[in-house]
């Protein structure tokens, strides 16, 4: 029987537009936009290179301890290098205000999955709890977005890795959303675009794993996770007929 079905949030609910490096470059404008807005005499080309600085250096630490940090912290950093005699609140608030920034624009280049809605409709009207477990650094964007998306009022629970010590593919992130929705592990299904983090994490947890691919898109083996889904689907309109499948046969 199974009791809870839960999402990966980017590439899975939601998918990119674009997926140029104009849309990075375009977020760090919008933070250097409303950090000059607070009166920054830098120039772009140099703001830039101190952005790299900064995140580069939380990249680093993130690689080297397999965690996501939130970027609040690194953002409110970034501002107290090109702001060195602003008073803590102030600097809190600019580098609220231009994480904000930076996290709309990304959240402006994705759109729901196709079938997305259909597919949460029809799993909310069979009685299944639903979460999101998302390698994320913005919880509160993330939550935001959702809420955007008018998809928000379906998940019982989201998940956040930038929250945690941890990150997908460890099971202990799993756990914690099974946990929080009193599940067990051979009792959910988890919904996710990647073989390593995804798939891999999921199955490892004791999980069923569902991948979702592009329309046309071949899948292609990852010899990094080296594991096989237990399903893989086009359209997330296809869960809910596995999980009714799975229902029947049990």
């Amino acid at each position: 029987m199974i009791r809870a079905v839960l999402f990966d949030y980017g590439e899975t609910l939601v998918v990119a537009k674009n997926r140029d490096e104009r849309l990075f470059q375009d977020a760090v404008r919008s933070v250097y936009d409303v950090v000059r807005a607070h009166g920054l005499r830098m120039g772009y080309p140099e703001f830039v290179e101190r952005d790299i600085e900064v995140y580069g250096k939380y990249a680093k630490l993130e690689k080297a301890e397999q965690r996501d940090l939130p970027d609040e912290p690194k953002s409110e950093e970034l501002v107290a290098s090109v702001f060195p005699t602003l008073s803590i609140t102030g600097r809190r608030r600019i580098a609220r205000e231009a994480n904000d920034a930076f996290w709309r624009v990304i959240a402006e280049n994705y759109r729901l999955r196709a079938g997305t809605g259909s597919a949460l409709k029809q799993l909310k009207e069979m009685g299944i709890p639903m979460a999101v477990v998302s390698n994320h650094h913005n919880g509160r964007a993330l939550r935001d977005h959702l809420d955007e998306l008018a998809i928000s009022s379906y998940f019982s629970n989201v998940v956040v890795s930038s929250e945690l010590a941890y990150r997908k593919p460890d099971p202990r992130i799993f756990r914690k959303c099974l946990a929080a929705l009193g599940v067990q592990e051979r009792e959910s299904v988890f919904v996710g675009d990647s073989l390593a983090n995804d798939i891999a994490g999921a199955k490892a947890t004791g999980m069923l794993a569902v991948l979702v691919v592009k329309p046309h898109r071949e899948v292609v083996p990852d010899e990094v996770s080296a594991v096989t889904p237990d399903y893989t689907v086009r359209d997330l309109r296809d869960v809910p007929k596995i999980v009714n499948r799975l229902a029947r046969n049990r």
